[in-house]
């Protein structure tokens, strides 16, 4: 793939596949995922994004769909949402999160801009789109109508229906003349209609499906004609499509199987609608990609594809060219695709007799309602195991039923495996997945299956998870197991267990504690305040710390904000001194409002880099001394109360000194004294012990972004990554310089979560 082809932008703040998109103005409108409720807006001009909601809890989004309706107010949109696992029907009225002046606009709450509310009538009835028999996973839908007021909907297995969004009122249900399922698959409007005839055109292609649909808005009818496939793409579904200028362009695509048997492409297709023919090229995407998202940029100029699967989902996001695929040039580059005809067609085959296919399916369902389960389990087998052709062969020539059975009888019996797995297996599978969790162990992601919703049952399947390690971890290490939610409340109980598994997709976390303690305070949003002088106006006292300005701002930058995604301010200039040092801390305490605080952190990191001195200073660029102990007792409880209840943590890579803080009396109740520390909270980590000079060597920076980075995520305890961070440094040649030293005045344990983007 050349970088001229796809063009990577900014990844998706979250990974999303089976997302919906929306295009309003600059902006695509990205609409939730498989197992994922966020909702953000693209700007396609500044390259960034913005959190725009989340969809309601009780909403699983397998197989959703979003389409727009069309308003007479160009500032803001009304979109639908439905369909999906559990057949939601919601709504939502948006404007715009970006503004000119880069703030975001204030949303009007009262009228329930930007968030999804159900779907209701003129009466202000909700409406839920689809009836009970209905299966909408993995559904698709356009928007057509003479007024824009219908919403075509075709669904598993081959269904197609009409809904009035004046009336609120399905007004067809129809069969699609096809002996496969669909789902995922790709539908789109063909033409604009004629007012004249109020005519509907529209293409849906899924495997070796391919109709062009016609609807007949007065006499409410359809009309199908097949089209031809070619081989190279009749094996998918699950592709990102685009229609542009006559040509559907499709991208990558997945074989509809799992584990072994899974295939997902690199490969791009174009079907010419025009002249009824199907090329693929030589360009490709650079990785293999299904369940991903594409949508046309404002302009027509540019496809974006957003998001998608590869055994996981992914955040990509990257845009191409239409000219690339459409010109002279690109189509010399393609191969045109050949689609071989069968014996037994001929033109005037290409209108689908559906009453007599219709009839040779109910026929073979009926034949395979009939079998044993066994029976039923050996074709499912051998269906799943076999090519079409090798199926094929093993009906007429090796089965038990093959002297029932015709050459002509194949498809329809494919019809019906392919029913009974859409819709039976499907639904077991469905039954199985309401007792079924994952628990996070070690970073990886596990699946169990539990036979009850109890706390004692969550534990015995978690602990059949663990392996030898674990165990060894908890022997040597003096650590014990807890299980969490995946917003690190403690699991304890079946209520909290039942709770949990109210989510889309039950998740717990374990993670390690101490013995000592078993109490644990979790930060999800700190704010992390730098100091890092490296250049000094006296070199022949105070060399440059070359590393400092290199590499340990560059590090703490990485694991803070871009690894946590917490606030981050940093010293601009290499050179500060002490009254600028002063003025600096000043400054960020009234700008960030830090006395106020109103919860919004909760906690605090504090980076010192540079020379120091005993007694706790830190050496400024003029070479006067700045009190680090001045800079935390600024911190204290007594001085800063709105984080008196939260962890500060100061990173300190310079000498120490001797002050140790005093314990003083806080509450008088009575004859009864109680005894608190203005400290208390603190957790001090020297790279040095008392008296020692660090060298500019950048070990401690770089050991804890690796050891933080790779066990946060695991709920692992900050002091025990300590211990990770010594050993660390202690592997390295250049250790004898580094002694890290730490003093804690917490009773819990700090456990580390990142940010969540907004």
């Amino acid at each position: 793939m050349s970088k001229q082809i796809f063009q990577t932008l900014k990844n998706l703040p979250t990974p999303l596949s089976d997302s919906q998109c929306i295009l309003q103005k600059h902006e695509i409108l990205i609409y939730g995922g498989f197992s994922n409720r966020n909702c953000y807006s693209y700007h396609t001009l500044k390259n960034e994004y913005k959190f725009i909601c989340k969809y309601p809890r009780d909403v699983i989004l397998k197989g959703h769909c979003v389409v727009k309706l069309i308003d007479n107010d160009n500032d803001k949109i009304t979109l639908l949402s439905f369909g999906g696992k559990n057949k939601h029907t919601l709504t939502m009225k948006y404007v715009s999160v970006w503004s000119n002046n880069g703030n975001d606009n204030k949303i009007d709450k009262s009228n329930n801009y930007n968030e999804w509310i159900p779907f209701t009538d003129n009466h202000n009835h909700p409406i839920i789109i689809g009836r009970d028999k209905d299966n909408y996973y993995g559904l698709r839908a356009v928007i057509g109508g003479s007024n824009n007021h219908l919403l075509f909907i075709t669904y598993l297995d081959n269904n197609i229906s009409v809904f009035n969004l004046n009336t609120f009122q399905f007004i067809k249900h129809d069969n699609l003349p096809i002996n496969n399922y669909i789902k995922y698959h790709c539908f789109v409007s063909k033409l604009k209609i004629s007012k004249q005839k109020k005519n509907n055109e529209m293409l849906l292609f899924c495997f070796e499906v391919g109709l062009s649909i016609e609807y007949d808005e007065d006499n409410n009818t359809f009309q199908f004609q097949q089209l031809r496939v070619c081989d190279d793409i009749a094996s998918f579904l699950g592709y990102a499509y685009v229609c542009v200028n006559d040509v559907i362009l499709f991208f990558g695509g997945w074989n509809g199987k799992r584990e072994a048997n899974l295939i997902v492409p690199k490969s791009v297709h174009k079907y010419s609608i025009r002249e009824n023919k199907w090329m693929t090229f030589k360009n490709s995407l650079s990785s293999p990609l299904s369940s991903s998202v594409a949508i046309l940029s404002e302009d027509n100029m540019h496809v974006h594809i957003i998001g998608g699967w590869n055994r996981e989902a992914v955040s990509t996001h990257i845009k191409t060219k239409v000219s690339e695929w459409l010109n002279e040039e690109e189509i010399e580059k393609g191969i045109e695709l050949k689609i071989e005809k069968k014996e037994d067609e001929n033109e005037a085959n290409k209108i689908v007799k559906k009453k007599d296919i219709e009839e040779k399916n109910k026929k073979w369902v009926k034949w395979w309602n009939e079998r044993e389960q066994k029976d039923k389990a050996e074709i499912i087998e051998k269906f799943k195991a076999m090519s079409s052709e090798q199926f094929e062969v093993w009906l007429l020539n090796e089965c038990k039923w093959k002297n029932e059975i015709t050459k002509d009888d194949i498809d329809a019996i494919r019809f019906s495996v392919n029913a009974y797995i859409a819709f039976v297996m499907t639904n077991e599978e469905g039954k199985e997945e309401e007792l079924t969790a994952y628990v996070i162990t070690n970073g990886t992601k596990k699946l169990i299956k539990m036979k009850e919703l109890t706390f004692e049952e969550l534990l015995r399947q978690t602990y059949n998870c663990l392996e030898s390690n674990a165990f060894q971890k908890i022997n040597n290490e003096n650590l014990k197991p807890q299980l969490t939610d995946m917003k690190n409340n403690i699991i304890e109980s079946n209520e909290d267990v039942m709770k949990e598994f109210k989510s889309n997709e039950p998740t717990f976390k374990l993670i390690w504690t101490s013995f000592q303690h078993g109490k644990t305070k979790t930060i999800k949003n700190a704010f992390v305040i730098m100091i890092a002088i490296s250049e000094y106006n006296d070199n022949s006292i105070w060399k440059n710390l070359k590393n400092v300005k290199e590499k340990d701002v560059k590090n703490f930058k990485q694991l803070f904000e871009q690894e946590m995604n917490y606030e981050i301010m940093c010293n601009s200039s290499p050179k500060m001194t002490k009254d600028e040092v002063d003025e600096f801390m000043d400054q960020v305490k009234i700008n960030f409002k830090l006395r106020k605080n109103t919860n919004k952190y909760d906690g605090l990191i504090i980076i010192i880099c540079g020379h120091g001195e005993n007694e706790n200073m830190l050496v400024a660029s003029d070479g006067k001394h700045v009190s680090i102990n001045k800079i935390r007792s600024s911190f204290n409880c007594h001085e800063m109360e709105s984080f008196k209840d939260f962890p500060k943590i100061f990173i300190i890579d310079a000498c120490r000194g001797e002050n140790i803080p005093k314990a003083h009396e806080i509450v008088k109740r009575g004859n009864d004294i109680s005894y608190g520390h203005n400290d208390d909270g603190f957790l001090m980590i020297w790279s040095t012990t008392k008296g020692h000079q660090v060298a500019d060597l950048s070990l401690l920076s770089e050991s804890m972004k690796k050891v933080v980075t790779s066990k946060y995520k695991n709920s692992y305890p900050f002091k025990q990554m300590l211990q990770d961070i010594r050993t660390e440094i202690r592997n390295n040649k250049n250790s004898e310089w580094y002694c890290v030293e730490s003093q804690d005045t917490t009773d819990y344990d700090i456990i580390f979560q990142q940010r969540e983007s907004v």
